[in-house]
C-alpha cells in the first residue's frame, strides 16, 4: 500500500518519473579564501519530494573525489580544495573551491575584518 502511494507521489500527471534537482551548496561566511586556522560552514540544500522528507535525508560530501565521513546537511571545514555535496537520488552539486591563505594577503583582509594590521593604519 505505502509503495503504491510513494509511486503516485513521485510520478507527476504527465506519467514520467520526477527527477530531483541538483542540491545547492552554500558557504557561510561566504568567503572562498580563508586564513589558516579559520573554518567555514558548508551547507547542502536540495529539493526532496514530500515522501522522502519523512525519512532523514542523508547527505554525501566530497573533497575532490574523496568521500568525506559526514552525512549531515552542513559541515565545518578548514582544508583547501574543491567541495561538492549530494542528497539522496539527486545529482552532485556544483563545486565550491576553498583556498587557505597564510595571512600575507592585505587585499584579502579588506571588507572581512574590522582590525587593521599594525603599520597599515594610515593607508588611504
Amino acid at each position: 500500500m505505502w509503495t503504491l502511494i510513494a509511486l503516485l507521489l513521485l510520478v507527476p500527471s504527465s506519467g514520467k518519473a520526477a527527477t530531483l534537482e541538483k542540491p545547492v551548496l552554500s558557504l557561510h561566511p561566504p568567503w572562498t579564501t580563508i586564513f589558516k586556522g579559520e573554518r567555514v560552514t558548508l551547507r547542502c540544500d536540495g529539493y526532496h519530494p514530500l515522501l522522502l522528507e519523512l525519512r532523514p535525508i542523508s547527505t554525501l560530501w566530497y573533497l575532490g573525489h574523496v568521500l568525506l565521513p559526514s552525512h549531515k546537511k552542513s559541515i565545518e571545514v578548514q582544508a583547501p580544495g574543491v567541495y561538492r555535496c549530494q542528497t539522496r537520488g539527486a545529482p552532485v552539486s556544483d563545486p565550491i573551491h576553498l583556498s587557505v591563505s597564510n595571512g600575507e594577503c592585505w587585499p584579502c583582509w579588506q571588507g572581512r575584518h574590522q582590525a587593521i594590521p599594525k603599520g597599515q593604519e594610515n593607508v588611504t
